[in-house]
């Protein structure tokens, strides 16, 4: 590019062959203007309006140039002159050059490995798993990566460097049974989420039942690492007189739970500490209140991620028990199911012990036929019949279900024209922008329950409990809802929801797949998914990006 000095009064073209290069123009010397025209010769002019004078030091001035442009012609004036000219010529890019990636995983498991790379372009490698051992990135010519460069090319062949666990480390081990319960340990209240635990931060000094009342950190092989850190969090659980637990924070104060809300009391007495403790088929800690159906539960939603005590609803939640020394090596190994719909029953334990056969029993599936289970998640190969006494380390059990061709599936569809609703519909009420669905009634509104949907919006593919589920009576314009307990779902005010109190009448209108499900008392409003207060309750307010029209799921039998 040839630059123009103004100290000398001279002039010259400035000519740039590589668009992507031209992102400033430079004035040296004296005061000059940038002119007012800037076109293309092909697609018509177009006025730069945002003028820059230029004094003294060398100043840069940034044009912004679409991709679209093959010549753009820039004057400049000096004294009134207009005499400087930059003339742009758009250069054709070179195409992208894609070379392949060939990974040894070394005994590791990783999911949607990169098959090819674009050269030039930075690419950030996965990250593989295997028990027992760390992973440190990926060997190439010597040295560890964990991305590619923009420097690299050619096809690359990459191998996983693992560094095997530090097993002298102690760890909190998961509790999946009431018998590997002491009194002398220590516990960590946990929602797991893949590899990572979301603990219950028992610490809290000024109260435990706030949002964000936890604590982050990774899940390995091993268990949750014991430090100082995760140590400052724990629980203790002991048992009471009349057979119940209760259970203790960090911070000095046993947690219970009273009256009809969600909230987590604390105090220094023991007197209403009394839980029952049982697990589920998935290893799933319930920590239930003794005289209430009220139990601690996770609640997921980004605006109010806390544990807390719920009724129905949340995240289940896992009980992590503090070992001391894992320095002698464990017999005990853990068993992992794979490819397990929702909806299937599995008896199978979650863990075995050295030396011992057991025999693995089938899952039950409504509509399938269990075909067997499989090393490996192709479900090809040897069917595996039991653990058998060689087995040492922790394994990855994969199901293979085949569809029954006359079963029938039930699905909660989406509802687009409210002329399709009938009395005795089984319907849902939803926010799927938000992944939410309407739970039980807790005081005057619904709680928000987290649902999954399909790409498209069209169907709920998580499972339904019994509480989100209205069944439809009355007549059109006079519909009434029935939930799972038999009573009406009414409106006894503007932002006040009962069972079987006030109007139990209700209007239903669909829209663009927005419902509008009004009181049929006009001055209670209709039922909107209050985002920022997590809730879904009849509001007469307008709608807005925190107050949301629902959707209306209805169930299907195919």
């Amino acid at each position: 590019m040839t630059s123009y000095d103004t100290t000398a009064n001279k002039y010259g073209n400035m000519i740039v062959s590589d668009l992507e290069s031209l992102n400033k123009i430079v004035v040296f010397g004296a005061t000059a203007t940038i002119s007012a025209l800037v076109w293309d010769s092909t697609n018509g002019k177009y006025t730069y309006t945002n003028k820059q004078d230029f004094l003294t030091n060398a100043i840069t001035k940034s044009i912004n140039i679409g991709d679209t442009l093959e010549l753009i012609v820039i004057r400049d004036s000096y004294n009134g002159n207009t005499q400087l000219n930059a003339i742009v010529t758009k250069v054709t890019p070179k195409p992208a050059v894609t070379s392949n990636l060939i990974f040894d995983l070394d005994g590791g498991i990783c999911d949607n490995l990169p098959t090819t790379y674009e050269e030039g372009k930075e690419l950030v490698l996965p990250t593989p798993t295997k028990d027992g051992y760390d992973f440190l990135g990926w060997e190439y010519n010597g040295t560890v990566i964990t991305v590619i460069a923009p420097t690299m090319t050619g096809d690359l062949a990459l191998k996983a460097k693992w560094q095997k666990e530090d097993t002298t480390k102690a760890y909190f081990k998961k509790v999946t049974d009431v018998s590997e319960l002491t009194e002398d340990a220590m516990y960590l209240i946990v929602y797991e989420s893949g590899e990572k635990a979301f603990a219950f931060d028992s610490s809290l000094t000024s109260k435990l039942d706030v949002a964000k009342n936890y604590k982050e950190f990774d899940i390995t092989s091993l268990g949750i690492l014991v430090n100082e850190e995760s140590k400052s969090v724990i629980f203790k659980i002991a048992k009471n007189t009349d057979g119940s637990y209760a259970i203790l924070a960090s911070n000095g104060n046993y947690i219970y739970h009273t009256g009809t809300k969600n909230t987590l009391s604390e105090e220094k007495k023991v007197n209403n500490s009394k839980h029952t403790i049982t697990f589920d088929a998935n290893g799933n800690v319930i920590l239930k209140m003794s005289s209430a159906d009220y139990s601690v539960r996770f609640n997921s939603a980004d605006s109010d991620m806390r544990f807390r005590y719920y009724k129905s609803g949340q995240q289940s939640i896992s009980l992590y028990k503090y070992s001391t020394s894992t320095s002698e090596p464990s017999t005990s190994h853990k068993i992992n199911y794979a490819n397990l719909p929702e909806g299937t029953t599995n008896s199978n334990p979650t863990s075995y012990t050295e030396g011992e056969t057991i025999t693995l029993v089938d899952p039950v599936l409504a509509g399938y036929t269990f075909d067997g289970w499989f090393d490996n998640a192709e479900c090809t190969g040897t069917k595996i019949t039991e653990i058998s006494a060689s087995y040492t380390t922790d394994i990855t059990l994969y199901a293979k279900f085949t569809k029954d061709s006359s079963a029938k599936v039930t699905k909660w569809k989406l509802v687009t024209d409210a002329s399709s609703l009938k009395v005795g519909d089984e319907i849902v009420i939803a926010s799927n922008s938000k992944g939410a669905i309407a739970g039980s009634l807790s005081g005057k509104f619904l709680t928000v329950v987290e649902a999954t949907f399909n790409s498209g919006k069209s169907e709920i593919t998580s499972s339904i409990a019994s509480e989100s589920i209205f069944v439809l009576g009355g007549e059109v314009d006079k519909w009434t809802l029935t939930n799972s307990n038999g009573k009406m779902l009414g409106a006894s005010a503007a932002k006040s929801l009962a069972e079987a109190k006030g109007t139990t009448t209700w209007k239903i209108t669909i829209a663009n797949n927005n419902a509008t499900i009004s009181s049929t008392n006009n001055s209670y409003g209709r039922i909107l998914h209050n985002v920022s207060s997590t809730r879904f309750l009849n509001y007469t307010s307008n709608t807005s990006a925190s107050m949301l029209l629902p959707q209306i799921y209805k169930k299907v039998v195919e």
